[in-house]
């Protein structure tokens, strides 16, 4: 069988059936997209390949396979297809404003039937943050900057941020991106949404929201013996006075009011040190409490956290 013939790919103006490059000069040929393919779709080819992929990572909707420089993620249409459809959206919004790793080409790939069997991604490979230092934090914010000067990323986490050969810091994973909307998954088919349009899409105030919530949901992803969180949690600070500066925090908190400010997606659950259940986004002082920190009182806060286990004193 040939596997070019099981697959087809959708582009934004309909059905072909090859993979065509975006990155244009990028190299990548028919024979190694053949290879990738067989390896994610189990197919028997009596086609001699190019090489054999190795899988390097598996959840339960998403795998990524690897040769050499070439990546893939290919994420399964049990995640709902209209979740994929969404992120095949955002992936073409961060492709043409080059917010993304260099990305191959992308499309849907389909059994012999017509069925979506889900989203495929080929891209360059990049490396995991495996050591890091408190010097890759300016680089960490500059490219959460460029990320919050279009939209919330919506999971910015540290497992979502690589490293290219040359040093470069490159964030991943937009499947939740939103030029307007905080938005948290339930699960695979809903939602948890916030939709801050009126407060101005496209302003210098909004881009410094975007990047005070991505950079406080990264702040409770890591521990507090992660030599990156003291560096982040000072930014965040410079962050909230700003933002307390210039009314954002007041429009936010009137825009909101009192009950929204205490419940998800503003109030997460917190992946640190857990002293904490869940932590508010604009209560710093909670988020160095529940990252250990003895000085914790000092760091400003708009509203108590729900879910942190104040000492009685406080």
């Amino acid at each position: 069988m040939n596997i070019m013939d099981s697959i087809l790919v959708r582009g934004r103006f309909g059905l072909f059936s090859e993979y065509t490059p975006v990155y244009i000069g990028s190299g990548i040929r028919t024979c190694a997209i053949q290879s990738f393919i067989a390896a994610i779709s189990r197919v028997r080819s009596q086609t001699k390949l190019e090489f054999v992929p190795l899988k390097i990572a598996e959840g339960a909707f998403s795998e990524i396979w690897v040769h050499e420089d070439l990546c893939a993620r290919f994420t399964d249409a049990h995640e709902g297809l209209q979740f994929l459809e969404r992120a095949a959206t955002n992936l073409s919004f961060v492709i043409s404003h080059k917010l993304f790793p260099i990305v191959h080409s992308y499309g849907w790939l389909k059994d012999n039937t017509g069925g979506t069997k889900g989203l495929v991604l080929f891209m360059e490979r990049l490396e995991r943050l495996e050591s890091p230092t408190s010097d890759l934090e300016s680089l960490i914010y500059n490219a959460a900057s460029q990320v919050a000067y279009h939209g919330f990323h919506n999971d910015l986490k540290i497992d979502n941020i690589m490293i290219r050969k040359n040093g470069e810091i490159c964030i991943i994973d937009y499947d939740l991106f939103d030029p307007n909307k905080i938005r948290i998954c339930v699960n695979s088919f809903s939602f948890i949404e916030l939709d801050f349009t009126e407060l101005g899409a496209n302003s210098h105030q909004m881009q410094l929201l975007r990047l005070f919530y991505d950079y406080s949901y990264l702040s409770l992803s890591i521990m507090g013996t992660n030599p990156l969180y003291l560096p982040i949690l000072q930014r965040l600070v410079g962050l909230f006075n700003q933002l307390k500066a210039e009314g954002v925090l007041d429009r936010v908190q009137g825009f909101l009011g009192p009950e929204r400010m205490r419940d998800l997606p503003i109030e997460i659950l917190a992946r640190c040190d857990i002293d904490a259940v869940s932590v508010n986004l604009f209560d710093l002082k909670g988020n160095a409490f529940a990252h250990k920190l003895e000085a914790y009182d000092q760091y400003p806060s708009l509203i108590r956290s729900n879910g942190v286990y104040w000492p009685r004193e406080t």
